[in-house]
C-alpha cells in the first residue's frame, strides 16, 4: 500500500514546473502579458495626449500669427511685407509665418539704412512712390546717356531762367524756353541759309573764270553766257525780247555786270550773238543796213530789224541785249557793243566744223564778255 502511494507521489511531481502545475504556469503567464499590455496602452495613451498639446498649441500659434497678418495687411505702408495669399514659407529658422515675418522687418530695417546712407528719405520714397516707379520705368527703358542728356537739359532751362538748381520746372517755362530755343535755331537757319546763297552767288560768278596760265597772273573776268535752255530765248527767226526774258537782264544781268565792272575796273562790254548752223528762210531780204543804226541809236524798235541770215540774226539780238542793258542806270558811262559770231563759234569756244544743220538749243545764246578800251 505504502509502494502505491510512493510511487503516486512521484507520478505527480513530475508535472510539475517550479512547484506550479501546467494550469497555474499558464495562467501566471497570461497574467504578466496583461501586464504588458497594460503598460503598453499607457505609454500610448501618454504619446496621444502629448501629440494633441502639441498639435492645440500649433494651432494656437497659426491664429497668433494670422491674427498678426491681418493687423500687418491692414496697416497701409506695411502691407507691401505681408507675404502673398496662399505662399508657403520655404525659408526662415523655423519656417512659420512670424519667423518669416520677423526675417522680412530685418530686411526691410536694412533696406531704410542704406537709403538714409545714400541720403534718401524712405518717408519720402513712400510717399513719391508714383514718381519714383515713373522714374525707374525712365531709367528702364532709356540709355544713362539719355537720361544724363535730359538732367543736363533741365539744368540749362533753369540756368536761362534764372532758377535755383533744385527748382522744379513747369510745363509753360519749359514750353516757353522751348519755343524761344526754336525761334533762336530758326534766325539762324535762316541766316545760314542767306550765307549759303551768298557763297553760292559768289561761286557762280567764279565759275567761269579764266584760269591764269602757268606762271602768269590773271586779272580776267568771267564770260557770262545767257543760254536758251536757261530761259534765256528768242523766238524762230526774230530779234524781239519777251517780257521775262528782259526782266532777268534787269533784274539779275545787270547787277551781276555792275558788280563785275567796279572788280575788275572795266569800262566796255561785248555783247555777242551765237546762233545754231541752220539756214534762215532764202526768200528774206534783210533790212540791217538801213535800220540797224537806228535801232542802236534809239530811233526804232529791235522788232523792226529783219536778218537774212545767221550773222545779221546774231547781231540783231546783240542789239536788242544791249539795249536793255544800255537803259539800266548801273551800267551808265560803260561802252556796250554789240556783236556777232552768227553760227561760226561752237559751245567750247573753238570755230565749227559747219557740218550740224541740226537745231542745237545749246548753241543760241548771247555771250557777254568785258574788257577795258586799251585792251581792245
Amino acid at each position: 500500500m505504502r509502494d502505491r502511494v510512493s510511487e503516486a507521489n512521484g507520478s505527480y511531481r513530475q508535472g510539475l514546473i517550479l512547484g506550479l502545475t501546467m494550469a497555474e504556469l499558464m495562467l501566471l503567464l497570461v497574467f504578466c502579458l496583461l501586464i504588458a499590455v497594460a503598460a503598453l496602452l499607457g505609454s500610448e495613451r501618454l504619446k496621444l495626449e502629448n501629440a494633441e498639446a502639441a498639435l492645440e498649441q500649433a494651432r494656437q500659434e497659426k491664429a497668433t500669427a494670422e491674427a498678426l497678418l491681418e493687423e500687418v495687411k491692414a496697416a497701409g505702408k506695411l502691407a507691401s511685407l505681408a507675404p502673398p495669399d496662399g505662399a508657403t514659407v520655404t525659408d526662415g529658422a523655423s519656417g512659420s509665418p512670424v519667423d518669416d515675418m520677423w526675417q522680412r522687418l530685418v530686411t526691410a530695417d536694412g533696406t531704410i539704412r542704406k537709403l538714409e546712407a545714400a541720403g534718401l528719405d524712405p518717408k519720402t520714397l513712400v510717399e513719391d512712390a508714383t514718381f519714383h516707379a515713373k522714374l525707374a520705368d525712365l531709367a528702364r527703358n532709356r540709355s544713362a546717356q539719355s537720361v544724363l542728356a535730359d538732367v543736363a537739359l533741365a539744368d540749362e532751362l533753369r540756368r536761362r531762367l534764372g532758377l535755383d538748381t533744385q527748382a522744379p520746372l513747369s510745363p509753360d517755362q519749359v514750353t516757353a524756353s522751348a519755343a524761344e530755343a526754336l525761334q533762336t535755331a530758326d534766325r539762324a537757319r535762316v541766316a545760314a541759309e542767306q550765307r549759303v546763297a551768298s557763297l553760292e552767288e559768289e561761286v557762280e560768278a567764279l565759275k567761269d573764270v579764266v584760269p591764269a596760265r602757268p606762271g602768269k597772273s590773271t586779272d580776267l573776268p568771267p564770260i557770262i553766257t545767257l543760254k536758251e535752255d536757261q530761259g534765256f530765248f528768242f523766238d524762230t527767226g526774230r530779234a524781239s525780247l519777251g517780257p521775262r526774258f528782259a526782266a532777268r537782264l534787269h533784274d539779275e544781268t545787270a547787277a551781276r555786270l555792275a558788280e563785275l565792272v567796279a572788280r575788275y575796273d572795266v569800262d566796255v562790254i561785248e555783247v555777242i550773238g551765237h546762233t545754231d548752223e541752220r539756214p534762215l528762210g532764202k526768200e528774206r531780204a534783210s533790212n540791217l543796213d538801213g535800220e540797224l543804226l537806228k535801232v542802236v541809236g534809239g530811233a526804232a524798235g529791235v522788232d523792226t530789224l529783219v536778218p537774212a541770215d545767221n550773222a545779221g540774226l546774231g547781231l540783231a539780238r546783240a542789239v536788242a541785249v544791249a539795249q536793255v542793258l544800255k537803259s539800266d542806270a548801273r551800267l551808265r558811262g560803260l561802252d556796250i557793243l554789240p556783236l556777232s559770231a552768227a553760227q561760226l563759234v561752237d559751245t567750247d569756244g573753238h570755230l565749227t566744223a559747219g557740218d550740224n544743220v541740226a537745231d542745237v538749243a545749246e548753241r543760241r545764246r548771247i555771250e557777254i564778255r568785258l574788257r577795258r578800251a586799251n585792251e581792245g
